[in-house]
């Protein structure tokens, strides 16, 4: 917003920012006598404006025609201008499964029809690297040109701009002293002690992480928790608002409040103030305490000095540790991972014990070290995290089907697209009905 408004008051050309996400559709507009614009909720998705900003999903959903009537329409047709089209991708490797396949065969259209494209990514495995640029397979022809920010070059003008001790945190490793027993499928009387099991097991965890918490807060740092579930985050905060004996730590849920709650299930709107209450206490240095789930992995520019989380896959491990000492400026920052079993709804090594195995054998080994970028190297390294490429076929089909009526024009799909739905996320049942 920022650089629009600037941008209008320089040369008196009216600008227009559209954000289109969820069910929320905002376009602002910039001119000489409104350089403060107030969103316009009522001019439903034209699609006229400088910089668009939308998710996977939703960008998925406009591309095939849907939403406001004949109006929708309208970007179908305007795509094709591509003399002014640039389309970012931000945080590539967050898509897998449902999310990816829809990805890739998007931007492979894209390039396909020779739009700008540029993919922003900091820790996108080699697998899946391949898939975006294997000539033979998905027609890339090996075109992509990467840039490297981390080369030397870079890394020495972006060291330039941070602290002495960028990059560098103290690890503290904490495996479980007990996994939690996982249910025979053949037996059916199992599943409810295994249930047991892993709840127990979570409780036990969150012990571990609050005696963290008892142990790192002073009343002075700027700290923060990641959880695997919502409900988790949910109850170590609600805890920590429960505890008196934690120094300085405000429990009103007013201005001086320093404990938060971020996860993606909040408000938007909520969300966004929770952010940046947190964000004007970090930029100011002062103290807080955010307990958040994987939602802090994107989109989030946070310098805690402490950072306390629950075992995850090393991807996600990379960009949780980059909230922690973002800038460099802290001597003593510290990372403390609390775990060995990562569920397997959320594993990626699930098929792959001895990865898992090099993988615990590596945070035991740089256990009360400091990391830096060769840890980072080490985690992702192909050998120790082989992350597949899971594509989802029937995404696949869907996704041809939908561009040969909307682009092609060919009515034999206009039942599909009529049915209004578009696969974007990959899911499984959260219960298994055996009769």
């Amino acid at each position: 917003q920022g650089v629009l408004s600037n941008l209008t008051k320089t040369d008196k050309q009216k600008r227009r920012l559209l954000i289109d996400t969820g069910d929320s559709t905002e376009l602002y507009t910039y001119t000489e006598d409104n350089l403060d614009a107030e969103p316009n909720r009522s001019n439903r998705h034209l699609y006229r404006a400088d910089v668009i900003i939308t998710t996977l999903d939703k960008f998925l959903y406009r591309f095939f025609g849907y939403g406001g009537g004949k109006k929708s329409y309208t970007y179908p047709l305007r795509i094709n201008d591509k003399k002014y089209m640039t389309f970012v991708f931000d945080e590539a490797h967050s898509y897998e499964g449902t999310a990816f396949t829809n990805f890739q065969h998007l931007v492979t259209t894209l390039y396909d029809n020779q739009h700008n494209i540029v993919l922003m990514t900091a820790t996108l495995p080699e697998n899946y690297q391949k898939v975006l640029q294997d000539p033979e397979d998905f027609d890339f022809a090996g075109r992509w040109d990467v840039i490297d920010f981390l080369g030397e070059a870079k890394q020495q003008e972006l060291l330039a701009g941070k602290g002495e001790h960028y990059g560098k945190r103290k690890l503290s490793y904490s495996p479980d002293e007990v996994i939690p027993q996982k249910a025979d499928p053949n037996d059916p009387d199992s599943f409810a002690a295994a249930k047991e099991s892993f709840d127990n097991h979570k409780l036990e965890r969150i012990g571990k992480i609050l005696e963290q918490l008892q142990s790192q807060w002073t009343g002075e740092e700027r700290l923060i928790v990641t959880l695997d579930r919502v409900q988790d985050a949910a109850e170590v905060y609600t805890n920590l608002k429960r505890q008196s004996g934690l120094k300085s730590l405000a429990m009103s849920e007013g201005k001086d409040t320093n404990l938060f709650l971020y996860h993606g299930r909040l408000d938007r709107d909520w969300r966004s103030k929770v952010y940046d209450a947190v964000k004007r206490r970090d930029d100011k240095k002062q103290p807080y305490i955010l307990v958040s789930t994987s939602a802090i992995e994107i989109g989030v520019d946070l310098d805690a000095q402490i950072l306390i989380t629950e075992i995850c896959n090393p991807d996600s491990l990379i960009q949780r540790i980059g909230r922690c000492n973002r800038r460099g400026e802290e001597e003593n920052a510290r990372v403390i991972v609390i775990g060995s079993h990562i569920p397997d709804y959320l594993n990626d090594f699930t098929d792959n014990e001895a990865a898992y195995k090099s993988y615990l054998e590596l945070l035991t080994k740089w256990n009360n070290n400091v990391i830096n970028r060769q840890f980072a190297t080490e985690v992702l390294d192909p050998s120790i995290f082989p992350k597949p490429v899971l594509t989802d076929p029937r995404a696949s089909t869907a996704y041809d089907m939908l561009y040969k009526y909307v682009y092609d024009f060919e009515l034999e799909y206009k039942n599909l697209h009529d049915l209004g739905f578009i696969a974007t996320r990959s899911w499984e049942p959260a219960l298994e009905v055996l009769i």
